[in-house]
């Protein structure tokens, strides 16, 4: 059974439940009866508040999922903090008509900015979605710096696939690719 299911039926026991008690008590006048009855409300209490913070869990999950990905606070401080005392330029290549991608990008553009590091472009220019963000170079003579950016951006809990060397990159540019929402 569903959680919502069990907390309503949680629920409605708790509604149900002392009237029963009252009901038997007067009509079989069982005093042992009347003692154990508070027991057997305080579990069936316990087991509805239990089912009802559960579905309110999976309902803030189901919320936070709905939600555009953003920077958070500590995550701007730990990636310019990772980025200190380096220095580069770096473009963003995010998912085409996909707004969301585009704006985290610039969220991670601007603690880059902020880190003294060269914002080339925030470009939605990507045709296939690439999951966690990933960072290519033109050459393999970048890779060091590739390197950099993508253990800056795991070091801020923002993940990265790994990075690679490819010709059709700019020159002189570590290119982040950002994909879509899981």
């Amino acid at each position: 059974m569903s959680n919502q299911i069990l907390s309503d039926v949680f629920a409605w026991a708790m509604v149900i439940l002392p009237a029963i008690v009252g009901i038997v008590n007067a009509i079989l006048k069982m005093p042992r009866f009347a003692i154990i009855a508070p027991f057997v409300i305080a579990i069936f209490a316990g087991l509805s508040l239990y089912y009802r913070n559960a579905v309110t869990a999976e309902k803030d999950l189901a919320i936070e999922s709905l939600k555009p990905r953003s920077l958070k606070p500590d995550q701007f401080t730990k990636l310019k903090t990772a980025l200190a005392g380096t220095h580069g330029t770096v473009g963003f290549n995010t998912v085409t008509f996909e707004a969301e991608s585009r704006q985290y990008a610039q969220g991670i553009a601007e603690a880059f900015r902020s880190a003294g590091w060269t914002v080339a472009y925030v470009a939605a220019n990507l045709t296939g979605n690439v999951g966690q963000p990933a960072v290519a170079v033109k050459t393999s003579a970048q890779l060091d710096q590739a390197k950099l950016v993508c253990e800056a951006l795991i070091t801020a809990g923002l993940g990265c696939q790994g990075y690679d060397a490819n010709e059709k990159w700019i020159e002189g540019t570590v290119s982040v690719l950002i994909g879509q929402k899981p």
